[in-house]
């Protein structure tokens, strides 16, 4: 987490070309020294780490908000692509790891895509702001932002993300077994996944619409998905990584690999559900909307995470 990571542009972004060298007996011996040898060979870590050094720089620059969302999901997609190219999977035919680098790539573009579009039209992201310098604030001022250091721990987290996150499909990529069959149960986890896709999708598309209304201006959501929860966009990104992982875990040989996959959900889920993301949402939901009666009605009767099934039941065919 330090303001380090700004050295040597020129290097990340050679190292970054560089992962795209496709798959090499050079590549196979770094694979032999195990797991960590192949995670590691793989490309990703300079892609990954590259576009967050590059998305760092701009904003630590411009003191722009627009980008960071930007690289952060965008760098899955890099990743996807980096490790089908060295890897050689995409020339294989292997279709679990053709159908892994799509799904991430799909989830990917999208997420950038919808996040770009929402920070072009409001312009700021509240939960960044405090990364960067107020008024007449100079660098490392600890108390206050501690510009660069702490957005520099920002734009680590977020490479953190990526790579832990994106294990299943590297793993699947390079693994002896990615010729593996489908079978029913491979199948069925992509349509969880493509499900979790649509969850997560539709959520974000009703709340950017209810946010755009000028007649909803103080007011919070209670209508579409988000009657039956309270974070439905959580519960479909959620639902995304665990499905990849589900379509990912034949291909995983051994217990080292297995739980390597394994860390990829479990850390969006602690991350989600523990740091980032529900809890600072519902402080910041009950400091706004915590003297309305409405709002307390809504969240006393609507489930956090997974919706009451009788109630989607009745939503759906009734």
């Amino acid at each position: 987490m330090a303001a380090g990571r700004m050295l040597g542009f020129g290097h990340a972004l050679g190292g970054a070309a560089a992962a795209f060298r496709p798959f090499s007996a050079r590549t196979g011996l770094k694979m032999a020294g195990g797991d960590s040898g192949l995670l590691f060979s793989a490309g990703k870590d300079r892609v990954i780490g590259g576009a967050n050094l590059i998305g760092f720089g701009v904003t630590a620059t411009t003191k722009t908000h627009k980008v960071t969302d930007l690289t952060g999901a965008g760098a899955f997609v890099l990743s996807a692509a980096a490790c089908a190219w060295k890897s050689g999977s995409f020339r294989s035919g292997a279709i679990r790891p053709l159908l892994l680098n799509v799904a991430v790539g799909v989830w990917g573009v999208r997420l950038a895509s919808y996040l770009f579009a929402r920070i072009i039209k409001t312009g700021e992201d509240q939960r960044l702001a405090r990364f960067f310098p107020g008024k007449d604030e100079g660098w490392l001022d600890s108390a206050r932002s501690f510009f660069p250091v702490n957005l520099a721990g920002f734009w680590t987290i977020q490479a953190m993300w990526a790579w832990v996150v994106s294990l299943p499909v590297t793993l699947a990529n390079f693994s002896p077994a990615r010729a593996v069959p489908m079978g029913v149960g491979g199948w069925a986890c992509l349509g969880l996944a493509a499900t979790g896709l649509a969850v997560e999708t539709v959520a974000d598309y009703q709340k950017f619409q209810f946010k755009n209304d000028p007649d909803n201006k103080g007011k919070f959501m209670t209508s579409g998905l988000w009657s039956l929860s309270r974070h439905p966009n959580y519960l479909g990104e959620m639902g995304v990584w665990w499905a990849i992982l589900g379509v990912a875990l034949p291909a995983l040989r051994g217990p080292g690999r297995i739980a390597l996959g394994f860390a990829s959900p479990a850390f969006i889920t602690a991350l989600i559900m523990y740091v980032s993301g529900v809890p600072m949402l519902e402080q910041q939901h009950d400091e706004k909307y915590g003297g309305d009666p409405r709002y307390r009605e809504w969240k006393e009767n609507t489930p956090m995470i997974l919706p009451d099934m009788s109630k989607v039941w009745r939503s759906v065919f009734f």
